[in-house]
């Protein structure tokens, strides 16, 4: 990819399959302990980068040796109604620099898009970030926390067959620590399908059609994180903030999901 990007168009040759929706379900049901498995999430659509089409995709997001791939934020845009499926042709814009790259998939005519923004980093870099911190005034009185049960390995390797992600620093202690983390990571697109799952509890008869992310620091594998939701605020288009705050307070992950009233 080059600095000023490219647009390919791409057809899936298997697309989301609603079996892979339902097993990401399930799961997020079972770690925000919800009575019974939700909607497929609007976050599922990123278990399209498992695609055998997307095969070039996945080989852009590794990192230029010496660097390290660190996401960096993560947008769902008007894909309430997006169905992903085997034929489907999605419209691919890349821009790659030695620092960082970006990929945004036109999912639909009607305006439905997936971006995904990765860093490259040193380990140094890695190993000097400093998540900011959170703290109360950050949320409304009326925010909800919800305490995760712990993301094991065994939860971390289902998320990882379902997105087909195959980066050791999720698996891999060692790998993970040659990376500048102290051991290997929780995927933080896990965390974001986390939030919509719980702003979804929370939001009665709303539509979710945008999720937004931002990742700030590294979840360790086997790690318990909290939530604090605020409540659905707004018109016709509602807002819901989600900070994913770490056992020291850090703030692993901001996300901002946004409904509609049906």
């Amino acid at each position: 990819m080059s600095k000023a990007g490219t647009v390919t168009k791409l057809v899936l040759q298997q697309g989301v399959a609603p079996a892979q929706e339902a097993a990401l379900a399930t799961l997020l049901a079972e770690l925000t302990v919800a009575p019974a498995p939700q909607l497929a999430p609007i976050t599922s659509k990123v278990l399209l980068l498992g695609d055998a089409a997307l095969a070039d995709v996945r080989r852009a997001l590794r990192a230029p040796l010496g660097t390290h791939a660190v996401q960096e934020s993560q947008s769902f845009l008007n894909c309430q109604d997006a169905a992903i499926h085997a034929g489907h042709e999605v419209v691919l814009h890349e821009a790659r620099t030695e620092a960082a790259a970006s990929f945004r998939f036109g999912l639909s005519d009607a305006g439905a898009q997936m971006e995904t923004r990765v860093k490259f980093l040193s380990a140094t870099q890695i190993r000097e970030m400093s998540p900011p911190q959170f703290a109360e005034r950050m949320a409304p009185p009326t925010a909800a926390i919800t305490e995760v049960a712990p993301l094991t390995s065994d939860v971390v390797a289902r998320y990882l067959a379902l997105a087909h992600d195959d980066n050791p620093i999720h698996t891999d202690d060692v790998i993970a620590k040659v990376a500048g983390f102290d051991g290997a990571i929780v995927p933080g697109m896990l965390l974001c399908a986390l939030s919509e799952a719980l702003c979804r509890a929370t939001g009665g008869s709303l539509q979710i059609s945008d999720v937004r992310a931002r990742f700030l620091s590294a979840v360790r594998v086997g790690a318990s994180v909290r939530c604090i939701v605020s409540p659905f605020a707004g018109g016709a288009t509602q807002k819901s903030r989600v900070f994913v705050v770490g056992v020291a307070d850090q703030i692993h992950a901001i996300i901002d999901v946004f409904g509609a009233k049906t």
